[in-house]
């Protein structure tokens, strides 16, 4: 397994790692993907507030599971609203 995790900044970043470290972020995640999505490409885009010079509770805002062998034909769920399109 490879991880990644960049942000926007040192504080970005840092939330960033809260969400896939910490089990009350990636719980909810879990629950919504299919069966599987765990031996998958997983691409999360988490956001969070900047409060008084640091980093607020992080929030999933987009997210797209896929099988190694294809290219996505959609680009992410927002779980707040429509799906987001991309290229083939």
């Amino acid at each position: 397994m490879m991880l990644a995790i960049a942000g926007l900044g040192e504080r970005g970043s840092a939330a960033a790692m809260e969400f896939v470290t910490n089990p009350k972020y990636l719980a909810g995640f879990d629950e919504r993907e299919p069966r599987g999505w765990d031996r998958r490409n997983v691409e999360l885009v988490i956001r969070t507030k900047l409060v008084n010079e640091d980093w607020g509770e992080p929030q999933l805002t987009a997210n797209h599971v896929w099988e190694t062998d294809s290219l996505p034909k959609q680009c992410g769920r927002n779980p707040a609203g429509p799906a987001l399109t991309g290229g083939n």
